[in-house]
């Protein structure tokens, strides 16, 4: 008797402790920094409990029989908010590394849903999130509401109806005493479900708000701190954020015994060649570049190796892009970040479109255009110019670049006027050691130099303009 008196003492302290228990092993799931092995049990277990309370509620023949659902549902739901903190401090902080560190559920995840492609994840998940915020969070609130004042509203009527059977003889006390409690038990489950259905929506508002902190953090966090190009940091973030991994799980490389790296991309070296001898590989699988001008060199490379006999390399292209944005965006070469971690001596440069005469004749004055050069070898190290042709302006530095020229050759160069590229001369003119000083006060624009040739077979008279554009 006494040793089943303690076990019963024990297992009511067990019981009694379980619950706080569980709510401090989720507070230091927030807090506390785990590994992406820890996260993907966490998501494996989350989905389980998911499909139990499910198959337990459709087969509940009333709301009764499964009276627990709203503290179950609050308790879901707060571990579902310390996987979204958890995964977001591995994603913020792991992120530079590629889409594996944030675990193989959110790779699986995106390899079963969006198939890899980080612009059709961005639609797909809006979507979902749409569906669970707009109709089924909103719905469910809605019922649980009008659930809720309902049963409140009877509540006076049926404690009336038990007395009236009571007093007639119909019932025991007893039995009036069960149809009490069950009355206000059931009174109690709709005003918790009424609560739990306004949490379980802050959640879903949450989840949206986190999956925007993924996205825009990792954008910040990629191209200053890991300097990366922020192309590259939107789509490693963005994936990562919504769940992908690289579409090449069907091409049989185990059979033919061509390795891949931890995101599954294809391993190649700097010209290309696959582990196997005689195997090249070119385009986005080989994790160089997942744009259509570098996926064309990769092809240029490879038939002058292997046909041209020529010894042509990845590391000797110059990594360029652009986003066609509104403004457009043009980029290549370092970033400022990238290159003041490169230890040189450097001086910056950065200029209004406001200052550019195409952008003002065409009304469309927003952005800049950037420049980080050498201070001693005086070669343009990146540019990047954000505005009306920026994508296209980008190029004159870019050739530049590719040619090894200093900045003197285009300093000095005649631009043709009104275009985007006359004012890059002017900024190279006007270099600074303080990037973040490197644009001055803003002057009016100049008034550009213009040929007057007499009709009259005279010699061409010029007036050049008090400022170079």
């Amino acid at each position: 008797m006494i040793e089943q008196a303690n076990l019963r003492i024990w297992g009511d302290a067990i019981k009694g402790g379980l619950l706080p228990f569980a709510i401090l092993m989720l507070v230091v799931l927030m807090v506390v920094p785990v590994p992406a092995t820890v996260l993907d049990i966490g998501f494996i277990a989350n989905i389980t409990i998911s499909l139990a309370v499910l198959m337990v509620a459709l087969n509940a023949a009333k709301p009764l029989d499964f009276s627990a659902f709203p503290t179950v549902l609050l308790l879901a739901t707060l571990f579902r908010l310390a996987l979204n903190v958890a995964s977001t401090r591995v994603v913020l902080v792991n992120g530079h590394q590629g889409p594996g560190s944030a675990g193989h559920v959110i790779e699986a995840f995106g390899a079963f849903l969006i198939g890899g492609d980080y612009i059709v994840g961005i639609f797909v998940f809006a979507v979902l999130m749409i569906i669970n915020l707009v109709v089924i969070t909103k719905g469910a609130g809605r019922v649980s509401e009008v659930s809720a004042r309902f049963t409140l509203d009877a509540l006076p009527g049926k404690q009336m109806a038990i007395d009236a059977d009571l007093n007639a003889g119909l019932i025991t006390p007893d039995e009036a005493k069960a149809r009490r409690q069950e009355v206000s038990t059931e009174a109690d489950f709709h005003g918790s479900m009424d609560g739990a259905s306004k949490f379980v929506k802050g959640d879903a508002v949450a989840g949206l708000l986190i999956l925007f902190v993924n996205i825009f953090g990792g954008l910040v966090l990629g191209t200053v701190s890991h300097g990366l190009p922020i192309g590259q940091a939107a789509q490693t973030y963005v994936l990562l954020a919504i769940g992908r991994r690289p579409n090449t799980d069907d091409l049989g490389l185990e059979v033919a015994g061509i390795a891949t790296d931890t995101r599954g991309y294809i391993t190649v070296n700097d010209q290309l060649r696959t582990s196997v001898e005689g195997v090249w590989a070119l385009g986005d699988c080989n994790g160089r570049g997942a744009f259509t001008h570098t996926a064309y060199n990769d092809f240029e490379i490879v038939a002058a190796n292997l046909l041209d006999g020529e010894d042509r390399r990845v590391s000797q292209r110059l990594p360029g892009y652009a986003l066609y944005i509104d403004p457009p965006l043009g980029r290549v070469g370092m970033t400022d970040a990238h290159a003041l971690k490169s230890g040189r001596r450097l001086l910056f440069s950065k200029r209004p479109m406001t200052r550019v005469g195409r952008a003002v004749e065409k009304g469309e004055t927003q952005g800049f255009m950037k420049v980080v050069v050498d201070a001693d070898t005086r070669r343009i190290l990146g540019a990047a110019i954000l505005g009306v042709g920026g994508d296209e302006a980008i190029h004159g530095i870019l050739d530049m670049m590719v040619a090894d020229q200093t900045i003197e050759a285009l300093r000095w160069a005649v631009p043709i006027h009104p275009t985007v590229s006359e004012l890059i001369p002017t900024m190279l003119a006007e270099l600074t050691q303080d990037a973040q000083v490197a644009s001055p006060v803003q002057r009016p624009l100049p008034l550009h130099a213009s040929a007057l040739t007499s009709l009259e077979g005279k010699e061409p008279s010029i007036r050049i303009s008090e400022e170079k554009p």
